[in-house]
């Protein structure tokens, strides 16, 4: 076998694979909304508080912290039940605040 071609071979296969990760995170990015967002964090509030929880309780501000695409906030008449879900662009958790914390943060 040709020398280059043991060159040549195994970087085509890493620049081949490297292309399908960037287009399948391409493709995510594109596809991803801040409707899909919410209305995903907006049923996991429910399932965590079956009882009092509603998808109405939540709504969605832009992230301010970096890495953080969208905050899903969700809240009831009972503070307790307060939750924000930090979601970055591809739609995953990046930190989840529970109860009355960043009320306290943010009158300080």
């Amino acid at each position: 076998m040709n020398p280059r071609l043991i060159l040549i071979i195994p970087l085509l296969i890493i620049g081949g694979l490297l292309a399908v990760i960037g287009l399948r995170l391409g493709l995510m990015v594109a596809t991803t909304s801040e409707t899909d967002v919410i209305t995903h964090y907006a049923s996991k509030y429910v399932e965590a508080f079956p009882e009092t929880g509603q998808a109405e309780d939540c709504y969605a501000v832009p992230g301010e912290a970096s890495g953080v695409w969208i905050v899903v906030v969700c809240s009831s008449d009972n503070l307790d039940q307060r939750r924000e879900y930090h979601v970055n662009r591809l739609g995953g958790l990046e930190r989840q605040v529970d109860g009355t914390a960043t009320l306290q943060e943010d009158d300080a």
